[in-house]
């Protein structure tokens, strides 16, 4: 909302019409010019008459010296940019006393100003300079703020479906993982508004900006092969969500709460012309049907180490979920309760997996008390049954004595490994 970011300075903000919109825009496009070599005015909505403010993204900073803090990463730092808001907002610039950077968001510049050949002392525009850090993700920093962020409604309904949209691009999550390790579940495919338009099967009149009204606009948002309805519909019955979107632009409350029940009534596909109802399937099915199919398609788009990136995440996670099984059914086969046992040590044994062999024993285990014995099968040639060496060793020492401490200093400097027979 326009005046914002100077309610301190008591200044004056009214909204501004779509011809004054366009004139401080061609003027500050000049002026930013100057001092960047990337200035763009992200999209707005086709049918928006009147404006709080006017949004500029720019990049690419023409006098070197407001970058020195870019660092060489994927996630550059803020730049310096005290320097060049002073040179904007000086008398060869906006002419303004008034223009500061952001404090909570660091990345934008604040500045109002007085309207074009006008001196009305009650009448400010404010100006609001999101600034990207590494002109190399501009276009994807461009994406995500066309069309009032519709980005984001997009964002919304693949997520579920084993993608993500953040501010650094598109990733693909491994589903066995992302409940217990988010961050690591995600494999990075890129930074190209085009890629997200071609998982979801839209064309680039997003990227673009072809649309003329509204509607046209909703009418693609709601036409891709990963819409669907009923997710919306879920998502409303979370008040968590419904306090979420209500901070959000009026077009986006009016988008999810007049306009798509309208087109799909009881947020549901319409009927066949034979009352076929089959695409308004359980919404768990669907999820689970689009998310293999999405996998399968991101697969054949992308270059063969985004396949291999994810199942060698998958077979690492899976991998340490079977060691910690196998941990469990060692400890829970160990005797407990003999003179001088242990139930806990200070080193766990790495698990090595290694298929049966007929040269592997049997070794028997503390009894049940009916004649029959446990068995855990290890696999001896070329290797120290370590299991058996620590009990046998503890059977045999008083807990009490000077060797127990011995014994403990020598455990101290082990790391055994288990060889476990996975078909025993």
């Amino acid at each position: 909302m326009g005046g914002n970011a100077f309610k301190f300075a008591g200044l004056s903000f009214p909204r501004i019409s779509a011809a004054l919109y366009c004139e401080v825009r061609n003027f500050a496009t000049t002026i930013l010019q100057q001092h960047f070599t990337h200035v763009i005015v992200p999209s707005e909505l086709p049918s928006k008459t009147d404006f709080g403010d006017v949004d500029f993204l720019v990049s690419g900073p023409i006098d070197p010296s407001i970058a020195v803090s870019i660092t060489p990463t994927r996630h550059p730092t803020t730049w310096n940019l005290w320097p060049v808001v002073d040179a904007i907002k000086s008398p060869a610039g906006f002419h303004t006393p008034h223009g500061r950077k952001g404090g909570k968001n660091p990345d934008i510049m604040y500045f109002a100003i007085l309207p074009p050949d006008r001196e009305d002392p009650n009448f400010w525009i404010q100006i609001d300079v999101k600034v990207c850090p590494d002109v190399k993700r501009f276009e994807w920093d461009v994406f995500q703020l066309r069309y009032a962020s519709a980005a984001k409604f997009v964002g919304s309904m693949i997520k579920p479906l084993g993608l993500t949209i953040d501010n650094e691009g598109l990733y693909l999550r491994v589903q066995e993982m992302e409940e217990v390790n988010w961050e690591g579940s995600m494999v990075f495919l890129g930074d190209k508004p085009e890629d997200v338009l071609a998982v979801a099967g839209l064309d680039d009149r997003m990227v673009k900006g072809r649309f003329a009204r509204n509607e046209e606009l909703f009418e693609y948002l709601t036409s891709y092969w990963l819409f669907n309805p009923q997710h919306f519909a879920e998502r409303l019955k979370d008040l968590r969500y419904v306090e979420h979107i209500e901070k959000r632009a009026p077009w986006w409350l009016s988008f999810i709460y007049e306009w798509i029940p309208a087109r799909f009534p009881g947020y549901r596909f319409p009927s066949g012309p034979s009352g076929d109802d089959s695409q308004n399937q359980d919404l768990d099915q669907w999820y689970a049907i689009k998310r293999s199919e999405v996998r399968e398609k991101v697969f054949g788009m992308f270059p063969a180490h985004v396949r291999s990136g994810y199942e060698e995440k998958k077979r690492v996670h899976l991998q340490g979920v079977e060691e910690a099984r196998l941990r469990e059914l060692i400890k829970a086969a160990i005797p407990k309760g003999d003179e001088d046992w242990k139930d806990t040590y200070s080193l766990i044994p790495p698990i090595l997996y290694k298929p049966a062999v007929d040269s592997l024993d049997a070794i028997p285990m503390k009894g049940d008390g009916n004649g029959s014995a446990s068995t855990i099968k290890i696999d001896t040639s070329g290797t120290v049954n370590f299991v058996g060496m620590w009990k046998k060793r503890f059977e045999k020492e008083d807990a009490k004595s000077a060797g127990t401490r011995r014994i403990e200093r020598r455990l101290a400097r082990l790391t055994p490994a288990l060889i476990v027979d996975l078909e025993g």
